[in-house]
C-alpha cells in the first residue's frame, strides 16, 4: 500500500499552503439540515463583542454541550487536546443527520474535537486575527498550519468572504470542503443581506486522509495560489 504522508510531507515542506480544496463534498442536505438548526435558536454569539454578527453552534464538543463552542481553555482545560475533556455528539447533531453521517462515515477523519456551524449574520464581519496561542503568527513558517482545520462551506453569499491578509480571498462554492490555515492573519465579512453559513472541524487525520491531501493537491492546487 501506497504510504502517501510521505508525499504530504513533501508537499507542505515545499509550498506554503494558506488553504486547500480537498476532493470531497457535504451531502446536498447540509443545507437544509443547517437552516432548521438555525430555527431551533441553537446558535449562540461567538468570541465576545469586538466581532459583529458571529455565532457558532457545536455538532460535537465538550461534554456534549452545544453552546461551549469556545476552546478547552475557556472552560478550564489546559488546551483541546487535555485528556479531562469529555468530546461527544450534541443535540445539534440529531438535528443533521446527513451532515452527521458525513462525519462519521465519509470524511477520513477521527477523534473529533470541536465540530462547529459557524454563522455570520448579514453585515457582519469578523476583525483580522491569528488562532495561534499568541495570536500571532508564527514567525518561522509552520509546514503543519494547514492542518490547523477545516473550514467547509454551507451556504456562501455573494459580496461575503473569507480572505487571508497574505493570500487573498478564500473562493468557496457551496458544500465545498478546504483545509484553512487559520495561523495567518485572517478575516471575514458578510455584505449580503443572507446569513453565511460554514462548518469549523478540528479533529485527527485519518491514514486515508494523506490520499485524500495528496491528489487534493494535484487536482486543485493552482486555485490556492
Amino acid at each position: 500500500m501506497k504510504n502517501y504522508w510521505n508525499k504530504v510531507e513533501e508537499i507542505i515542506k515545499t509550498h506554503n499552503l494558506y488553504h486547500l480544496k480537498l476532493d470531497i463534498q457535504l451531502p446536498k442536505e447540509s443545507i437544509q439540515e443547517v437552516q432548521t438548526v438555525y430555527n431551533e435558536k441553537f446558535f449562540v454569539n461567538h468570541r465576545g463583542r469586538k466581532h459583529k454578527g458571529w455565532e457558532s453552534t457545536c455538532l460535537h464538543g465538550i461534554d456534549g454541550m452545544f453552546f461551549k463552542t469556545m476552546s478547552g481553555k475557556q472552560y478550564g482545560y489546559e488546551n483541546d487536546s487535555d485528556k479531562n475533556i469529555r468530546w461527544c455528539w450534541t443535540d445539534v447533531s440529531n438535528y443533521s443527520p446527513k451532515t452527521t453521517e458525513f462525519f462519521k462515515k465519509d470524511i477520513p477523519l477521527k477523534n473529533y474535537r470541536r465540530l462547529r456551524y459557524m454563522l455570520l449574520r448579514p453585515d457582519g464581519y469578523i476583525l483580522e486575527h491569528s488562532d495561534t496561542p499568541s495570536g500571532i503568527p508564527y514567525t518561522k513558517r509552520k509546514e503543519t498550519s494547514i492542518f490547523s482545520a477545516l473550514n467547509i462551506c454551507i451556504t456562501q453569499p455573494k459580496n461575503c468572504v473569507l480572505e487571508h491578509l497574505n493570500n487573498g480571498i478564500v473562493p468557496f462554492k457551496p458544500l465545498e470542503v478546504y483545509l484553512f490555515n487559520n495561523d495567518e492573519y485572517h478575516h471575514a465579512y458578510n455584505k449580503s443581506d443572507e446569513n453565511r453559513f460554514h462548518i469549523i472541524a478540528h479533529a485527527e487525520y485519518d491514514y486515508d486522509f494523506a490520499e485524500l491531501f495528496v491528489k487534493s493537491f494535484e487536482k486543485y492546487y493552482e486555485h490556492s495560489n
